[in-house]
């Protein structure tokens, strides 16, 4: 689907790096540097904007903030993430990005390494050598 902002993680099996989805560098750099302040969780950027996040600093996946707040934040990132990629249900952006880079999986998978093939468990070159 065709992006209109970014979208960071850092619950991003199996490795909970940070990763970054999106095309233009301002909103991928806004969503990525809101993560990092926050010490992991997710955000959206739109329009070189943050315009939705939830804080998980604990080892990026969890957060001791009460579940009330976390879970209005959380809402708020997945409807967000819905409205900045055009793609039709069922199939969802939030979903779509948490699982990407899930290199056990088959299919290509965004990694720390590279962009890997999950069927063959190769790493693949992100832009061809001329």
């Amino acid at each position: 689907g065709h992006w209109r902002g970014a979208l960071a993680t850092t619950v991003s099996h199996d490795s909970h790096n940070l990763t970054v989805f999106g095309r233009d560098p301002a909103d991928m750099a806004a969503a990525a540097n809101a993560v990092i302040a926050a010490g992991g969780g997710m955000a959206v950027a739109e329009g070189g904007a943050v315009t939705a996040q939830v804080a998980l600093p604990v080892c990026g996946l969890l957060s001791d903030a009460p579940a009330a707040e976390v879970a209005a934040d959380f809402a708020a990132v997945k409807a967000a993430a819905g409205r900045i990629a055009d793609w039709q249900p069922p199939y969802r952006t939030f979903k779509a990005v948490v699982g990407a880079s899930l290199a056990c999986n088959p299919g290509p998978h965004v990694t720390d390494l590279g962009l890997a093939d999950g069927s063959t468990g190769e790493i693949r070159p992100l832009a061809a050598a001329r």
